[in-house]
């Protein structure tokens, strides 16, 4: 592998590692504030009610507020049931959102780069083409990156082609989060099929489509969620890394360390 290749993975994957570790602080500092305000509610042995409208200045309330201010008082009950499952499912939900969009946003530079230093002459319409169809089983991107010389780091028993449908797997539980309100449907239910179809029969039940968050149509996501696939991402990368013939030492000290930014805060 070149070395301005390897130059171009390394950069592009240490400021996506740093981008994935903001928004993970970022969400489980909200999972320890969801845990601390449930505790408080669960403490509380009398009888409470809380407002989401109750402290707002009269020129942010509307006509609707004047009927139905039940819509915006809830009980110490709701509010446990709240923060014990909808709000830690809000949390796991829009990181498995940002997370596909910070690593779509890395991929596909990674894809813009390589294409202009390795296809001498492609024109930027021709670039737009390619990365336009950048992911899926038949993905202009592991194409590319395969034949680029893109292989099976020593050691590792997984593919990239197994890699590549982790993530793929990963991007359609995301789409039912952001287009279907959750809603596992019998299309993306036969796509996530044929991921785990194509896994090794001892490794079928590490599938999306085996796991726990895929249940009677729906998404279910929780604190484990989170968590999962961090780990997931994190050892994707340095899979990457490793695969590009990248040394993982050099990796870390030049282009993930030292940290430039706080790792407190949004991505965007």
């Amino acid at each position: 592998m070149d070395r301005k290749t390897k130059e171009i993975v390394s950069r592009l994957f240490g400021n996506c590692t740093k981008d994935l570790l903001r928004l993970y602080n970022t969400s489980a500092l909200f999972l320890n504030a969801i845990d601390l305000t449930r505790n408080r509610y669960d403490s509380v042995r009398v009888d409470s009610f809380l407002s989401t409208v109750g402290n707002l200045d009269s020129s942010f309330m509307s006509f609707v507020d004047s009927f139905s201010n039940s819509c915006f008082t809830f009980t110490r009950s709701q509010l446990l049931d709240f923060y014990s499952v909808n709000a830690v499912h809000e949390v796991a939900k829009n990181f498995v959102i940002k997370s596909v969009a910070i690593m779509d946003t890395y991929l596909e530079e990674l894809f813009v780069n390589l294409l202009n230093l390795h296809e001498k002459g492609i024109t930027e319409k021709q670039v737009a083409g390619r990365v336009h169809f950048a992911f899926g089983i038949e993905g202009s991107l592991r194409k590319f990156l395969l034949d680029l010389g893109m292989d099976k780091p020593q050691d590792y028993s997984s593919s990239p082609e197994m890699v590549f449908d982790r993530y793929e797997e990963i991007r359609l539980i995301r789409h039912c989060l952001s287009h279907k309100n959750g809603v596992v449907d019998e299309e993306i239910r036969r796509k996530l099929d044929v991921f785990k179809d194509r896994l090794p029969e001892d490794l079928k039940e590490f599938s999306i489509a085996s796991s726990y968050i895929v249940k009677d149509s729906k998404v279910y996501l929780d604190h484990s969620t989170l968590y999962i696939f961090r780990k997931w991402y994190l050892d994707a990368i340095v899979y990457f890394v490793l695969a590009f013939k990248i040394d993982l030492g050099e990796f870390t000290t030049k282009d993930l360390l030292p940290w430039s930014t706080s790792f407190i805060g949004t991505s965007e």
